[in-house]
């Protein structure tokens, strides 16, 4: 069987909530790599934003935080280092959330590997 290697946007830019909601899961086949996640502060206020990095079958929780309430200033951009590289088995997700709603945008890229 082949390798295939597809670009792929892992999550679309989106509006982060206050609630954690999932941004990015490994594909069932193979693995999604994350090579580019950014978050940018579209509002009128500082805001936190927090993520998760959960394996499969897992939940949220303080052991798999790996950004906690990281703050943006107003029109800043961060592009969250600790994702760059990050391998998504299948069934892992990345959650994410904002200290405060409709402030926050958030978009990652990268690739999946399929096959073997």
């Amino acid at each position: 069987m082949a390798i295939t290697i597809t670009p792929v946007v892992l999550t679309p830019v989106t509006q982060l909530g206050t609630v954690a909601a999932t941004m990015a899961t490994g594909v069932a086949a193979g693995v999604s790599v994350v090579t580019r996640a950014v978050a940018s502060n579209v509002g009128t206020v500082g805001a936190t934003i927090n993520l998760w990095l959960i394996p499969s079958g897992g939940s949220k929780a303080a052991t798999n935080e790996i950004v906690a309430g990281r703050t943006l200033a107003v029109g800043a951009t961060d592009l969250l280092p600790e994702l760059a590289g990050t391998v998504l088995a299948s069934g892992d997700i990345v959650q994410a959330s904002a200290g405060t709603a409709t402030t926050l945008n958030f978009f990652a890229s990268g690739y999946t590997v399929v096959g073997s």
